[in-house]
């Protein structure tokens, strides 16, 4: 299943993802997205939506090509099996990293998992 996280340019925001279906059972995440000004960059945090267990911490927001490969997030965390996570532009912007300004606009996250 591929979900399509819709971003704002808020410099934090939260939302909750429901029913997401990982080996069977339905789990509930909160994303946490936050601009980081000094740096110029987005980082995610994801946490269970039921017991606040922290998943990811502070991971930067990196666009890459193809979710399976270079775009997925969370390829150094498989061990987590949560599938894959990725920012990709949505339009013929001339950045590789989403910015305070772009990020609502020209990205997208999505993320894909399995349902089995």
């Amino acid at each position: 299943m591929l979900y399509k996280m819709k971003l704002k340019n808020t410099p934090n925001q939260s939302f909750v993802l429901n029913n997401i279906i990982i080996d069977g059972v339905s789990r509930a995440f909160r994303v946490d997205l936050s601009y980081r000004e000094l740096c110029g960059y987005w980082t995610m945090s994801l946490y269970d939506q039921y017991t606040q267990e922290q998943i990811v911490s502070e991971m930067p927001l990196v666009t890459g090509l193809f979710l399976d490969r270079a775009g997925n997030m969370l390829d150094q965390m498989k061990y987590l099996n949560l599938g894959q996570i990725g920012i990709f532009p949505e339009t013929d912007n001339t950045t590789d990293y989403p910015n305070d300004v772009n990020i609502e606009t020209d990205f997208a996250l999505f993320w894909r998992y399995d349902e089995s």
